[in-house]
């Protein structure tokens, strides 16, 4: 039950990353952020949707 806790958590990051991404430069400004910080931070959990590809992989028993 952690690991899919912890999974959901990752999800989320992952989610809010990818939005992080579609934000224009301007609200970077307005939220104290430069592009290398979003940047950085857009290139997190890369791994995440390997995992999610995996995990279906694996449950489906193939």
């Amino acid at each position: 039950m952690e690991i899919i806790k912890r999974l959901r958590h990752l999800h989320r990051q992952y989610q809010t990353r990818q939005q992080l991404k579609k934000l224009p430069i301007y609200l970077f400004q307005d939220i104290a952020l430069t592009e290398v910080m979003i940047r950085k931070q857009t290139h997190k959990n890369k791994i995440f949707p390997f995992l999610v590809f995996a995990l279906r992989y694996l449950i489906k028993g193939a």
